[in-house]
């Protein structure tokens, strides 16, 4: 996800990122047979791991990588994932 804008206060910090318009993949998949839900999860996969080559780069490590921290929106015809709470 990108950072849009961070910065602090008097006793709090923020971090501002954009807005995923997530959909729900779980019934996405579903409605898929098991070659087309195999090739959709891979694509995916592969620009998570894209995601977190870029971050290592940057000396940054994600610490928890878990389902409820990939958002998948769809982006025109094209299903996009987008890596969640870095915690940074």
């Amino acid at each position: 996800i990108q950072l849009l804008d961070h910065g602090n206060g008097p006793g709090y910090l923020y971090l501002a990122t954009e807005y995923v318009p997530t959909i729900d993949f779980p019934d996405l998949l579903s409605r898929r047979s098991l070659t087309d839900r195999l090739k959709l999860c891979g694509g995916l996969m592969s620009q998570i791991l894209s995601t977190l080559q870029f971050a290592h780069r940057q000396s940054l490590v994600h610490r928890d990588i878990k389902p409820g921290n990939i958002l998948v929106a769809k982006e025109g015809s094209r299903l996009t994932a987008k890596l969640a709470d870095f915690g940074v």
